[in-house]
């Protein structure tokens, strides 16, 4: 964040920077860019806010003796599926997987429109949704056509078979090798290094303090709402 902020302000000195150019920034690059262009926050209080946002994420998780969690992301391209798989059908297994198992998987960045999308949760589920996409694409199951010869009752019936038997293939391969190691499948891509699910609703419960520290650390007299009004796109 620092050294953004720093690349800006060269950037800024050098006239490279319309004054009246809309912005934005994804997850951690939101504050680097209200910093930046809307000096929303000094210099010392901005790296606070930046280290005490991962202290919360990275202590939310729970690890092993090894260091290791039970979490991941995995990017996700709906169209390498099927030509009529999309965005809707993708939200549709993982609401399924996650309800079906009581367990943790979330599409959390929609990045490119059927064609990239994140999804953050527990390993278990995250292998499950893999081996789902993988045999929809393997077998040709093209939810849309069933749900034309299909009620939508009767097709949601066949996704719990699908997901019943995938979450087995899931817990075989566990037992087999004692752990379990995402693989990239025919629309799937694990995202290495990553063991938080970041951005997903198990990080709700560092919200509260997230946003109190956050708060006393803003000053609200200091705000330009000149620097953000009609140019600022905020992730929500």
């Amino acid at each position: 964040v620092v050294t953004e902020k720093a690349a800006f302000d060269d950037m800024k000195a050098k006239g490279l920077i319309e004054p009246e150019a809309a912005f934005a920034g994804h997850s951690l690059g939101e504050y680097s860019a209200l910093a930046a262009i809307a000096d929303v926050l000094p210099i010392s209080s901005l790296a606070d806010v930046v280290f005490f946002r991962g202290i919360t994420m990275q202590r939310a998780v729970q690890r092993d003796a090894e260091g290791k969690s039970q979490y991941a992301m995995m990017a996700v391209n709906p169209s390498r599926v099927s030509k009529t798989f999309n965005e809707a059908a993708l939200r549709e297994i993982v609401d399924a997987i996650s309800k079906q198992k009581d367990c943790l998987v979330q599409i959390v960045n929609l990045n490119v429109a059927n064609q990239q999308y994140v999804c953050a949760g527990e390993l278990r589920a995250l292998m499950a949704l893999t081996n789902v996409l993988n045999l929809l694409k393997v077998q040709k199951i093209d939810l849309v056509k069933l749900a034309e010869i299909m009620t939508l009752e009767e097709v949601r019936e066949k996704l719990v078979e699908i997901i019943d038997g995938c979450w087995e293939m899931m817990l075989a391969k566990e037992k087999e090798t004692g752990t379990i190691v995402l693989e990239r499948g025919f629309a799937t891509i694990p995202l290495p290094g990553i063991d938080v699910p970041f951005h997903s609703r198990y990080l709700w419960p560092g919200v509260l303090s997230f946003r109190n520290y956050l708060s006393k650390k803003i000053n609200v007299g200091d705000l330009n709402p000149d620097r953000l009004i009609g140019k600022y796109i905020p992730n929500l």
